[in-house]
């Protein structure tokens, strides 16, 4: 079912116009730079957008779409036209509600849906994959946070290294920040993690960066263990355990493409190409 919104007053000298004639001919509608200006009647609207992650060969994917009454013709790369051209609609892509980015979307593999007569659903795909099972990252732990989130920092020694499900045969357990930090990076780069770098001010400030590491599922562990501990659940009482902290990283696909996990997507309206845009 269609939103409402409600019409413009159009106003001479103070009072409302109760009708206009032209030619001798009462006018039912008129427009102003693609906006309904008369008569002031709620003008329906469908204003409903949508959006949905699809999985697809080992891919997952951030999908947009929106709901209209109106047949439309078009591509979400350049956006879509009205039959009269009074109105273009394009998709956009953000990674953070802050910068957005048009040309960001391709078609869905079904683009249009007719869901019931007169109304239509179309569907735009991202670029970038949302997550793939087949994926490089440059991946990164450090003390006080979990995927990211701050949290408790006392984590030493290290009983455990895993990255991409696999835990590493590390000569030298446990490690103990700050002052195993160089024999850990050694070690890790020994073990055929190329380019790894530990660092460690104290016993509760340090990091652990590991570049090139490849995975083959969506998910595989990789974390850092430590003898396990208490820390306080939401309302104080000391019941959780603390036993590891997870990597997180930037990611490719096979083909090179970022992969983002977060997106936005909003639709952009637009006056079409009836209009003079100097006016």
């Amino acid at each position: 079912m269609a939103s409402f919104i409600q019409g413009r007053d159009l106003m001479v000298n103070g009072s409302s116009i109760g009708g206009i004639c032209f030619a001798g001919q009462e006018v039912e509608m008129l427009f102003g730079n693609g906006t309904q200006i008369f008569p002031n009647l709620p003008v329906p609207i469908w204003s409903c957008t949508m959006c949905r992650v699809v999985e697809e060969s080992g891919k997952r994917w951030f999908e947009f779409g929106f709901r209209i009454d109106t047949q439309l013709t078009g591509h979400p790369a350049t956006g879509w036209l009205d039959a009269g051209n009074y109105i273009r609609l394009e998709p956009q892509w953000s990674p953070d509600l802050v910068n957005w980015h048009a040309g960001k979307f391709m078609p869905a593999p079904v683009p249009v849906v007719e869901v019931e007569p007169g109304v239509w659903e179309y569907w735009s795909r991202a670029l970038n994959p949302a997550a793939s099972a087949v994926r490089t990252g440059q991946i990164r732990a450090e003390s006080g946070t979990t995927m990211g989130i701050s949290g408790d920092p006392r984590n030493n020694p290290f009983v455990s290294v895993v990255l991409a499900g696999v835990a590493q045969a590390l000569p030298n357990y446990p490690y103990t920040m700050p002052t195993d930090a160089a024999q850990l990076q050694a070690d890790l780069i020994a073990g055929g993690w190329a380019g790894t770098v530990v660092e460690a001010a104290d016993a509760t400030h340090w990091s652990v960066t590991v570049p090139n590491v490849d995975f083959s599922e969506f998910y595989q562990d990789s974390r850092i263990y430590w003898p396990a501990y208490l820390v306080p659940d939401i309302n104080g009482n000391v019941v959780n355990i603390c036993d590891s902290n997870y990597f997180s990283g930037s990611y490719v696909d096979e083909s090179g493409l970022a992969i983002y996990d977060k997106a936005f997507a909003r639709l952009k309206l637009s006056a079409g190409p009836r209009y003079d845009p100097f006016l």
